[in-house]
């Protein structure tokens, strides 16, 4: 009687078990990129629609809007009952998006895990109607890392309410 394993049953043995641990590292990796990738996708989204709302807020509340000189600024002035924040200026400073009311301190809309590479805002004055602004802006995740790379594009037309 034989007792233990021939070499040819020890390698059979080591070959299967290095291809299934292969194919069992090559699905967590591929699980854990994708997994990186809607982390990255669910930040600039989240953020995006933070500031897209901001905005939108910010310009249906406006009793007037500024001329605008910089694509990447908007200056409004609120309702007389909300004087103390006058003006509001919504702008673009290196890549973060900055609001500042009455000539305060700049508060961040956006935070460091995102970049907003271009930020553009065109006044449209409507004689019979009121005025609309319209927003373009390209935000992406920062960081160096391939797999966490995802980028967005936004585009959206705000009326004011008041006239």
């Amino acid at each position: 009687m034989r007792k233990g394993y021939a070499l040819f049953e020890v390698l059979i043995f080591i070959v299967l078990f290095t291809s299934m641990s292969l194919a069992f590292m090559t699905v967590f990796i591929s699980v854990m990129r994708i997994n990186v990738r809607q982390s990255s996708a669910a930040e600039v989204n989240g953020q995006a629609q933070f500031l897209l709302t901001t905005i939108e807020q910010e310009v249906m509340q406006a009793a007037s809007i500024d001329d605008i000189t910089d694509p990447g600024t908007l200056t409004m002035h609120p309702a007389p009952a909300d004087f103390a924040r006058d003006p509001v200026e919504i702008s673009l400073i290196g890549t973060t998006v900055y609001l500042q009311e009455a000539g305060g301190t700049p508060e961040p809309l956006t935070s460091q895990k995102v970049k907003v590479d271009a930020l553009t805002f065109t006044k449209q004055e409507n004689p019979s109607a009121r005025d609309v602004v319209s927003v373009l802006f390209t935000m992406s995740y920062n960081s160096q890392s391939p797999q966490q790379q995802y980028t967005r594009t936004l585009r959206t037309s705000v009326q004011k309410l008041n006239p």
